[in-house]
């Protein structure tokens, strides 16, 4: 939300595209999504998607 809020829209939409596909393959998720991932191993999930 931060990045649109900026003026950085692509990069909104490639973060929030990253967090959609983990969130979808359903191996990493957060408790209150859940799963049991911690928020640092839901970051490298969704970084691993950006690159």
């Amino acid at each position: 939300m931060i990045l649109s809020y900026i003026g950085e829209a692509k990069a909104a939409k490639r973060v929030e595209g990253a967090v959609r596909k983990v969130i979808q393959k359903g191996d990493v998720l957060t408790p209150d999504l859940g799963g049991k991932a911690r928020t640092m191993e839901m970051a490298e999930a969704i970084v691993g998607e950006l690159q």
